[in-house]
C-alpha cells in the first residue's frame, strides 16, 4: 500500500493582541515582505487562534533550512507564540517559541460550522480546516 504524500506546510502571523488594528496591519506587511524577500510565497489565510481572529499566512517550506528560517522570524522578530506545521506525511504539530512541538493529529477541511465551533481553526480560499487528533 503507497502512504499518501502531503504538502509541507506552515501557518504563521504577525499579529499580537497587544497591538492596535493599525500596529498588526503594518506587522502583518512587514512579515509579507520579508517572507517575500527569502523567496518565500506568502498565501494569505484567515487564523483563529484561541477564539481570536488573526490575518495569517500559509507558506510551503522547501526544505529544513527554510523550516528554520520561518520559525525564527516568526519567534525572534515577531513575538509569536507559536506555528502550525504539517508534515509531508499528513501530521500536524504546534512549533511553540519555548521549543516545545505538540502533536495534533491531522489537518482536515470541514464544514465551516464545525470549524466555527472550535477555538482553533484556518480559513484559506473560503475553505475551512481544524486539527484532529
Amino acid at each position: 500500500m503507497r502512504e499518501t504524500q502531503f504538502r509541507r506546510i506552515m501557518i504563521l502571523s504577525a499579529e499580537r493582541t497587544k497591538y492596535t488594528y493599525t500596529d498588526n496591519q503594518a506587522r502583518t506587511n512587514n512579515l509579507r515582505a520579508c517572507l517575500e524577500d527569502l523567496n518565500i510565497k506568502p498565501n494569505a489565510c484567515i487564523g483563529v487562534y484561541e477564539n481570536g481572529v488573526e490575518k495569517s499566512f500559509m507558506v510551503l517550506p522547501r526544505n529544513r533550512e527554510e523550516f528554520d528560517t520561518i520559525l525564527d522570524l516568526a519567534f525572534k522578530c515577531f513575538e509569536q507564540d507559536s506555528v502550525l506545521y504539517r508534515g509531508s506525511n499528513g501530521n500536524t504539530s504546534l512549533y511553540t517559541n519555548t521549543g516545545v512541538k505538540i502533536s495534533l493529529g491531522t489537518l482536515d477541511e470541514v464544514p465551516m460550522v464545525t470549524a466555527r465551533a472550535q477555538e482553533n481553526y484556518t480559513v484559506f480560499n473560503d475553505k475551512y480546516y481544524i486539527t484532529k487528533g
